[in-house]
């Protein structure tokens, strides 16, 4: 459970197309098929309804809008990098609004089926990971402190918002400390003891990812 006055930072994206985040691009690279040697090539999926990369979080809310759509797992460059496979999809379903108290709210679901490494065996497990979003629209980190319980705070300004970005952090928070298979399914023999599974020696690449400390 995370304190109350937790506070996501995102980039503002211009209107513009074309422009990307700053960030590493990711440049796709040519690909050889039907050839013996080469590595698995998981192809990007085919989107029923692809969400939009960016919006703005202010005007929406404001005429209480929903967003939907589908985010290729291949297309969240710091999640990929905690998958041991990427194809596939994250299913996204979000209301804008004005709530009751006043507060601009973006609430909703953020779901998706995440290959990981599992951190008994080392072995690929598959996490049905669904992300609850109950967050308030604040212009500035000062005004997270004085906001209800149910809400977090996600401070925007006049630029439009990241989706993508918005996505990969709620999953990314969303992810247990140390993935598993559950109690002996396991399809390997490396299983270790209870103790090293319940207290890992080894600093957690999940928590780090988050931007936490893992002690």
């Amino acid at each position: 459970m995370q304190e109350r006055g937790f506070s996501r930072r995102l980039l503002s994206c211009p209107s513009a197309s074309g422009v990307t985040k700053d960030k590493k691009c990711r440049i796709s690279k040519s690909l050889i098929f039907d050839t013996a040697g080469c590595p698995t090539y998981y192809p990007r999926p085919m989107l029923n309804s692809a969400l939009p990369k960016q919006a703005d979080l202010r005007r929406l809310a404001a005429g209480s809008a929903s967003v939907t759509g589908q985010v290729a797992l291949a297309d969240l460059a710091r999640l990929e990098g905690v998958l041991s496979n990427s194809s596939g999809v994250v299913e996204v379903s979000l209301q804008l609004g004005v709530d009751e108290e006043g507060y601009r709210s973006l609430t909703g679901k953020i779901s998706a089926a995440l290959h990981v490494e599992c951190q008994r065996c080392l072995e690929s497990v598959r996490l049905e990971v669904v992300a609850p979003v109950s967050l308030a629209l604040v212009w500035a980190e000062k005004q997270i402190p004085s906001l209800p319980s149910r809400y977090e705070g996600l401070v925007v300004g006049t630029e439009p918002v990241d989706l993508y970005e918005l996505v990969e952090e709620e999953l990314l928070l969303s992810l247990p400390l140390v993935p598993a298979h559950p109690p002996g399914q396991c399809p390997s023999r490396l299983t270790g003891s209870k103790e090293d599974f319940e207290a890992p020696s080894r600093r957690n690449p999940f928590a780090l990812l988050r931007g936490g400390e893992d002690g």
